[in-house]
């Protein structure tokens, strides 16, 4: 069990390494929004649909993201104005720097100009789990051991 925490752990510094260098070759762009369209999905469901314009790599470019949004007589949807008035930034990976992440066409929009690591640290937490019931588990097979058990 302990060389499957290994193993893990070694995939979590595998998987934060190709972040990093995936958060280092990106650009990010300003979204214009051109459009926001509402569909109602069910009862207190929503599917926001935006439309947005971005300068990728000096070239306007387009692209639509949707958002699925629940709602409520005490929480209701942000009015058409709200949701066109809302920022959003495009991380992408400019062709020149394509060669230089594993990543190339992966394309993030958030409302924010840093990228957040998707996985963190849930590698790591798989490891120091299974380390600690390795550590817990070990003691109770010496005792068995001892008074004869297998």
């Amino acid at each position: 069990m302990r060389i499957l925490a290994v193993v893990c752990g070694l995939f979590g510094v595998m998987q934060i390494i190709r972040e990093i260098k995936h958060r280092n070759a990106s650009r990010v762009a300003k979204a214009r929004t051109l459009s926001v369209e509402i569909k109602p999905v069910r009862d207190a469901v929503s599917t926001i649909l935006y439309t947005f314009e971005f300068e990728k790599d000096n070239k306007l470019d387009t692209i639509q993201h949707s958002l699925t949004q629940g709602h409520t007589i005490y929480t209701p949807l942000p009015s058409m104005k709200e949701l066109k008035s809302t920022d959003f930034y495009l991380h992408y990976i400019p062709e020149h720097k394509k060669s230089k992440t594993p990543f190339s066409d992966r394309l993030y929009i958030n409302n924010s100009k840093e990228i957040d690591l998707p996985y963190r640290f849930s590698p790591f937490m798989i490891m120091f789990v299974l380390f600690l019931t390795t550590y817990l588990l070990q003691p109770r097979k010496k005792a068995a051991a001892k008074l004869g058990r297998p």
